[in-house]
């Protein structure tokens, strides 16, 4: 669906009535599922007998597609891989149908036909709304014959201007006439030329689409990936823009307008409300910028906001609320480009004065009552596609300093370094070590005295952070044996030794009692949530490929509209 039919997808014609269609909720594709066609809408025309669908993948790679109608083939009139015509059974009624495209994998969609009810009274005429976009330009007709061309007269003196009289009152509407019959139905014409607006660098166009750009109007002769403006390969010009003419009077300054503020608009569409796009280039060429008020000189008050976004709410049966920003990073077009972000923040600050920085991003998770869960603070899922796990692909990739206050839970763990003797060429990867126990490891070496004594002196803070202290001693340059002559006492323990002079490799671990981990304590086993159980956080591992994670079902993804 190209810009000009999404934003006017809410205006059809009397006599075609929009088929009913029902979104699925996300789900992973399955390999056959993504070659399916996916149909976003169908619309029939009763008057023309034809139905028009669209969506993506509609055609097959070669051929064209079938398209039956509760079991029967309807004759094509033209297809695309994102629109189907077809001509409707003759004599077809209202009722309920079972519509299937395949392009040698089917899908099929329920539909609904009605038929057109008697024309109700006009009510009352609402606000103007917005214009819409130009409609596409019809074929020119044809040029008569020239007649001669007279000699041009002397150009009269400019008269003066006479001021504009007051407009008089308007009249009341008169009735509207009751509608005639429609008349014949003609042929089909040729498709004429779609005029498409401005040229936006993000779309794409295809055969017979029109544009604007840099003065001058060009048609596309053939499919044109997004990204390639006129009048590269593809584009033919319609018309050129010409030289300037000379500049007229300045008329009379008219009144400035005025926006009332603050402005609260709103409608009921499907599609947004509000469109804003750029065709320039560069990258302070954006859609939008907004600019928050300054905050007072009080204590901690807060300046306003740039941007304040809220979702709507959801409708019941598992329905997602809005988020209250959606951020869709523009595509790489080109092998080797880089597709931009989805959203880029930065924290407000100073490099001059010694300030408080801003957050780069806050987040903060939606709370539940007790039954339900709450919300995560924030989320991130890699893309799909290669991943090395190091580099690209990843979750969350973060180029300073982490501090968790909480408990960090991961599958695995490890350290990542450029190799010591390979760095150019090779990664390093160290496992951590853990245990059932919140536990420290502490280790060192010391040396026996004269009679085989040595006191191990441990920090202030030891015996304050940990308990339930354990020891391993290993004798280094000679068989000698070696114990703990007196366990962990006032920060220290004695190692005794039956020789002199001998060196001791010790080792002692403890199990932390401060504040937070007394507070938090570590389960050791727990039992799955009930609505979890059954499923797993790696289900593949456990032969149970192709099934949701737990992860997945903690954050399921509402079906993503069509840009």
């Amino acid at each position: 669906m190209n810009r000009t039919q999404r934003m006017n997808a809410h205006l059809l014609p009397a006599a075609c009535l929009l088929l009913a269609l029902s979104c699925p909720a996300f789900a992973q594709e399955s390999p056959a599922a993504s070659t399916a066609p996916v149909i976003v809408s169908a619309v029939a025309d009763l008057v023309h007998s034809q139905i028009t669908i669209t969506g993506q993948r509609l055609t097959p790679a070669t051929g064209s597609p079938t398209v039956h109608l509760d079991g029967t083939l309807l004759t094509l009139v033209s297809s695309s891989s994102t629109q189907i015509v077809a001509d409707l059974p003759a004599g077809l009624g209202a009722g309920a149908f079972e519509l299937t495209v395949s392009n040698g994998t089917s899908t099929n969609f329920d539909v609904t036909i009605g038929t057109v009810g008697p024309q109700g009274p006009a009510g009352p005429t609402g606000a103007q709304g917005p214009k819409g976009a130009t409609g596409a330009t019809g074929p020119a007709g044809p040029t008569g014959p020239s007649g001669a061309t007279g000699p041009t007269g002397a150009q009269g003196p400019k008269g003066a201007t006479g001021s504009t009289g007051p407009a008089g009152p308007t009249g009341p509407s008169g009735p509207t006439g009751a509608t005639g019959p429609a008349g014949p139905t003609g042929p089909i014409g040729p498709a004429g030329l779609t005029w498409e607006g401005a040229w936006v660098s993000n779309l794409g166009y295809r055969g017979n689409d029109a544009v604007y750009y840099n003065g001058s109007s060009y048609v596309a002769v053939q499919t044109i990936p997004a990204g390639q403006a006129p009048p590269s390969t593809g584009w033919s010009l319609l018309s050129e823009e010409g030289s300037a003419g000379a500049t007229g009077p300045a008329g009379p300054q008219g009144p400035a307008g005025t926006v009332a503020l603050p402005f609260l608009g709103g409608a009921a569409f499907s599609d947004p409300v509000f469109w804003v796009y750029n065709s320039g280039v560069g990258a302070s060429a954006g859609g939008i910028y907004a600019s928050g008020g300054n905050s007072n000189s009080g204590f901690l008050d807060d300046a306003g906001y740039g941007v304040w976004g809220q979702g709507g709410n959801s409708g019941g049966g598992l329905s997602f609320g809005g988020p209250g920003v959606n951020g869709t990073g523009g595509s790489a077009v080109y092998a080797n480009d880089f597709g931009g972000q989805g959203g880029y923040f930065g924290g407000g600050g100073s490099s001059s004065l010694a300030v408080n920085g801003g957050y780069g991003v806050q987040g903060v998770g939606g709370g539940s009552a007790t039954g339900g869960h709450a919300g995560d603070g924030i989320y991130g899922s890699p893309g799909t596609g290669p991943s090395d796990g190091v580099s690209y692909g990843l979750a969350g990739s973060f180029a300073g300093n982490v501090t968790v206050s909480g408990n960090l839970n991961k599958s695995g763990g490890s350290f990542l370094i450029d190799h010591p003797t390979d760095p150019a060429n090779k990664y390093l990867y160290h496992s951590f070590v853990e245990s059932p126990d919140m536990m420290n490891v502490y280790n060192g070496n010391v040396t026996t005295d004269g009679s085989g004594t040595a006191i191990v002196t441990m920090p202030s803070w030891f015996e304050a952070l940990n308990r339930d202290f354990r020891y391993q001693l290993t004798t280094i340059g000679q068989f000698a044996q070696a114990m703990v002559a007196s366990k962990m006492s006032n920060g220290s323990f004695t190692i005794k030794t039956d020789k002199p002079m001998v060196e001791v490799s010790w080792q002692v671990t403890g199990i932390r009692q401060d504040a937070w981990a007394n507070a938090h304590r570590i389960p050791l086993e727990v039992d799955k949530p009930a609505e979890y159980q059954g499923h797993y956080l790696h289900p593949e591992l456990f032969g149970h490929e192709g099934e949701p994670s737990i992860g997945e079902m903690r954050h399921p993804h509402p079906a993503q509209r069509q840009q």
